[in-house]
């Protein structure tokens, strides 16, 4: 197969997603829709529409069906449409959407996920994004400082706080908008530092007086292969003696890696951690938690009608229509339940085997010398190589679907059936590759992932 007739099948295998974006392009402004653009591949260069959802299966609007290495950017650890995710919310379903009134599965959730990951309180929002903003503002609430440390190459979602980049000004390191419409007094407020790098400790020494927060990812979902965990309890140790709060966002491989998050597999614990993804079953949900010290800004601390507290500290505004959705609360009830039956051991065995299944797959790429790695964390990986966009294109007439950002994930519905047509799909697509679209200069980065770091 060439590159043309690759193209050409593309086009004809999908023909009802080259349509969408035909059809809709003048009204739906999508991001994805030009993620990754290359003009080689204009003609083929629009995302699969899905039309239904199954285990670890896909299916688009032309009927094709693909082995899902997206599974919902991480968040179907279950498979889609697990059953008893499903069952949850038809049950509220048919109790209606109560927005107004408290969601009567909150509390509960609330103490199923301190129960998992031993946080003291937390509060619900609908996103990732908007759990990274509200601990920011708590963080800042409680230390009355306003700069935030953040690592380039962490993603803490969308909002204009965290875009920021570093750049060099007359000499000195800054930071500066990421993109435009990102305000400079905003960026002004973050200091960007590397991540895994212990010269970061001096620039925080430097602003140590000013800092609100330092917030980091522990496995960055653009650098799954580094592996902090000595980093990571050096940066505790040095928040700790300055005062100085520790956030983990925790939105992408929260109760993925470990039951108990990044905190449990690290050993180190923040004082504030958002979580998100997996814990909506595939509907919108975001978590801040943490310490009582910090969360008290929220409602004023554990106070009720039937204790001797009242309402105190320091409070800051905290609202959303869809907090608590009665939906979204329903499938969390049922992913944790489920998560704390099946124990931390749900989560090594699939480590294990996302391990196994990506270092099979690359003794088999290294002994053929093509330049592909597969390299992460967990059941988190990403394909590593210079210009694999053919790669994805043709993994994707395998029947195998990446999303966009190239991030894959395994989920508990990987059956073995499915792990060996993976395999057998990319050996094809990288020989192919390799022979037609491959560059002599593709090799990886020398960055190799290390044994699994734990405490």
């Amino acid at each position: 197969m060439t590159v043309e007739e690759l193209i050409s099948e593309f086009r004809e295998r999908t023909k009802g997603s080259r349509s969408q974006r035909e059809c809709y392009a003048t009204y739906l402004a999508d991001s994805r829709a030009s993620a990754g653009y290359k003009s080689l591949l204009r003609d083929i260069h629009y995302p699969i529409v899905g039309s239904r959802a199954a285990g670890s299966h896909i299916w688009d609007v032309d009927g094709n069906s693909y082995i899902d290495l997206s599974m919902g950017f991480g968040v179907q650890l279950f498979g889609h449409a697990a059953p008893f995710v499903t069952d949850a919310i038809a049950d509220q379903l048919a109790l209606g959407i109560q927005l107004g009134p408290q969601a009567r599965l909150a509390g509960e959730v609330a103490e199923l996920i301190a129960k998992a990951t031993g946080v003291e309180r937390l509060c619900f929002c609908n996103t990732g994004t908007e759990a990274v903003m509200t601990a920011l503002r708590l963080a800042r609430t409680q230390t009355n400082r306003q700069k935030i440390a953040m690592f380039t190459w962490s993603y803490h979602g969308h909002f204009d706080g965290t875009l920021a980049r570093p750049a060099m000004r007359d000499g000195e390191r800054q930071s500066i908008p990421a993109f435009p419409g990102v305000p400079a007094s905003l960026a002004a407020d973050t200091v960007m530092l590397n991540y895994c790098d212990d010269a970061a400790f001096d620039v925080l020494e430097k602003e140590s007086a000013d800092l609100a927060a330092v917030i980091v990812e522990p496995i960055q979902s653009v650098q799954p292969w580094l592996r902090p965990g000595e980093f990571l309890r050096k940066l505790r140790e040095w928040t700790t003696d300055r005062d100085v709060p520790l956030i983990f966002d925790d939105v992408l491989l929260g109760f993925r890696v470990h039951l108990g998050g990044s905190q449990a597999m690290f050993g180190v614990k923040p004082d504030i951690v958002t979580f998100g993804k997996i814990l909506g079953g595939g509907l919108p949900i975001g978590v801040v938690a943490g310490g009582a010290r910090y969360l008290e800004a929220i409602d004023g601390g554990a106070w009720t009608p039937a204790n001797e507290l009242t309402p105190s500290g320091r409070r800051t505004f905290f609202a959303g229509t869809y907090n608590k959705n009665p939906i979204s609360m329903a499938a969390a009830r049922a992913v944790l339940r489920r998560l704390l039956d099946e124990g931390p051991e749900l989560q090594a065995l699939l480590n294990e085997t996302s391990e196994t299944f990506t270092s099979e797959l690359n003794r088999w790429l290294q002994d053929r010398e093509i330049p592909i790695r597969i390299e992460g964390f967990g059941s988190l990986f990403r394909f590593r190589g210079r210009q694999l966009d053919l790669f994805f294109y043709k993994l994707l007439l395998n029947g195998v679907y990446l999303w966009e950002g190239r991030s894959c994930f395994l989920s508990t519905a990987h059956t073995k059936a499915d792990l060996a047509e993976l395999t057998s799909a990319i050996q094809d697509a990288a020989l192919w590759w390799s022979e037609v679209g491959g560059r002599s200069d593709a090799s990886p980065t020398s960055c190799r992932a290390k044994a699994l770091d734990k405490p």
